[in-house]
């Protein structure tokens, strides 16, 4: 038997042989077929009235709009920034104010802590 004499080896490259040789074979019926495509050399233009969303009225439409859209938020966007600016105004008014009231009671206690000091008789250094 010829088929007892053959290793798996061998079988092996018959399979990749044969593989290989159906391969070609496709390749070849696939080149080989030809399709005829017929091109007209002038077809008739076709003429399609535009969507409502390419006409002239619409695009000023959504152009008018954007501008009111956005004037409005300019006008949004100055009222945030003069609220900004009062508040802040009132928040350096009250800081300087603070600043003042502090810097009285600590000369309050600076001048009550002298007064101490001088009944202790301690000799302070105001450097």
């Amino acid at each position: 038997m010829i088929l007892a004499n053959i290793t798996l080896s061998d079988l092996g490259e018959l399979v990749i042989g044969v593989a290989i040789v159906a391969g070609v074979i496709i390749a070849y019926f696939a080149m080989t077929r030809k399709t005829v495509v017929k091109i007209d050399d002038n077809p008739a233009p076709e003429y399609r009235k535009a969507p409502k969303r390419f006409n002239h009225e619409l695009a000023e439409q959504r152009h008018t709009d954007v501008t009111s859209r956005l004037n409005a938020h300019d006008a949004e966007i100055d009222a945030v920034w003069n609220t900004m600016r009062s508040e802040d105004q009132k928040i350096r008014n009250e800081v300087e104010v603070t600043r003042q009231v502090n810097g009285d009671r600590f000369n309050r206690i600076s001048f009550a802590l002298g007064k101490i000091a001088e009944k202790l008789g301690v000799d302070i250094d105001p450097a």
